[in-house]
């Protein structure tokens, strides 16, 4: 974790161990709730548009919920999803999509500049206007 004092307040960053525990966490809600949604199809043949409205629900669970404040996983690990630029605010719902599907895309290589970087932001962080902070 990396601490930054500025003139009104002390930043902590949270490290790259930290960050992935947040997002396994997260993983494993998705993982199970598409394991529940899958075995609900088997036992009770649920229409196919349920199916897809419910896939749609698990993979929009974390642009969601880091638009609103936080998952489950940030939550637990006390780390927040801000705007650079305002980090009293969350991020809007568009930044949000496009920072998530960004990170699925860039995957670890995304993490690189993470280390070296004095506010620990990664590549989906920049280019989506965010920033990750401990609370």
């Amino acid at each position: 974790m990396k601490t930054i004092t500025t003139e009104k307040t002390t930043l902590r960053y949270p490290c790259l161990i930290t960050r992935t525990i947040a997002s396994f966490v997260d993983l494993l809600i998705a993982g199970i709730a598409g394991l529940a949604l899958w075995e609900l199809n088997r036992l009770l043949a649920i229409p196919p548009v349920v199916n897809y409205v419910s896939v749609v629900f698990i993979i929009m669970y974390q642009p969601v919920c880091t638009s609103l404040g936080a998952t489950l996983g940030q939550y637990l690990m006390n780390i927040r999803i801000r705007q650079v630029n305002n980090m009293h605010k969350t991020i809007n719902m568009l930044r949000s999509v496009f920072r998530f599907f960004l990170k699925l895309v860039l995957s670890l290589a995304s993490m690189v500049p993470l280390q070296t970087r004095e506010d620990n932001r990664s590549l989906h962080d920049i280019a989506s206007g965010s920033i990750v902070i401990n609370v």
